[in-house]
């Protein structure tokens, strides 16, 4: 084995990392709005009556109206004839009895969009009242503890096994079944046969060939997928219910994991959501990478599909 081969194996301890998409990484985003102080509180509610028909918020439905004597009026950007004050809020429809009650009308910032993470929605409420509905399963992939010690130790397994691969064969992947860590098939980089050929088509050709389908001739990978089942066959993994793959799998890679050492292409990616796979784990980035390096394309919303990514590193 060569020095430099020896050196590649040599790896600190891995980690699983979610890759999200950079807004649940970011603070919250704040716009100006207008705010009045009322002089009492015990007309609060027939005054909130009033304004609430009068100026409606909706770009603010992520916010709670009141805070303590302090009522949120609307954006600026929406009323940018606010700063005439009482006559403006005439012309409204605001009535004098009303506008009596008024002690301030001012500036303040304000989330402009609603928190999605528990540390975002703390930071908007600094700024005001937010309304907040917490996603547990977010939660747990933005603090990297969606997985048991098993399931990391399999994942980490599996990488170093698409490692060890990638001594003999070009850019390696691996696709697993997450229900019980059962290895689907192995693949590799064949642009050598054809241009198109990137690791993650061959992987998924590969499936649909044991499905009954396929449409390369590629190299057969019958004996080395024995060879990584018995590898692997050790790793405890607790799997469970995985979806679409109970209900309709196996079709494709629906439900499947892909294993991968180099972040996929663009056409790879997207042939990634067609063919419904569940999740993709990377190791190394690409500089034409469509997941972290150039595009973060499983996070677009208008894909029809949604894959989830993480990299071990």
């Amino acid at each position: 084995m060569s020095e430099g081969t020896e050196a590649k194996r040599m790896r600190p301890q891995w980690v699983v990392l979610s890759v999200l998409e950079e807004g649940l990484r970011r603070e919250p985003e704040l716009v100006e709005a207008f705010v009045v102080t009322l002089e009492d509180k015990k007309s609060l509610t027939k005054c909130m009556e009033e304004i609430t028909k009068a100026l409606p918020i909706p770009e603010f439905a992520h916010l709670k109206r009141i805070r303590g004597r302090d009522v949120l009026l609307g954006s600026v950007e929406k009323f940018p004839k606010m700063n005439d004050g009482g006559v403006y809020l005439r012309q409204k429809g605001l009535s004098e009895t009303l506008l009596e009650k008024f002690t301030q009308i001012r500036r303040e910032s304000v989330p402009r969009c609603v928190p999605i993470l528990r540390w975002q929605f703390k930071m908007a409420s600094k700024y005001w009242p937010c309304k907040f509905h917490p996603d547990k399963y977010l939660e747990l992939l933005y603090s990297n503890k969606m997985f048991s010690n098993h399931q990391v130790n399999f994942h980490i397994a599996t990488m170093e096994m698409c490692l060890k691969l990638s001594d003999k064969h070009p850019n390696p992947a691996i696709v697993v079944d997450p229900r019980d860590g059962g290895i689907v098939t192995v693949a590799w980089s064949q642009v050598q046969r054809h241009p198109l050929a990137h690791t993650p088509m061959v992987a998924i050709d590969s499936v649909a060939r044991s499905q009954g389908g396929g449409a390369w001739e590629c190299d057969d990978v019958t004996q080395i997928t024995e060879t990584v089942r018995q590898e692997l066959k050790g790793l405890t993994y607790d799997g469970g219910s995985c979806g679409n793959l109970d209900k309709y799998g196996p079709y494709l890679c629906t439900g499947y994991d892909v294993y991968l050492l180099q972040e996929p292409c663009i056409m790879c990616a997207m042939a990634l959501v067609h063919s419904r796979v569940r999740r993709v784990f990377f190791h190394r980035q690409s500089p034409r990478g469509a997941l972290v390096s150039i595009v973060q394309l499983h996070t677009v919303r208008e894909l029809n599909h949604h894959y989830e990514v993480f990299r071990i590193d």
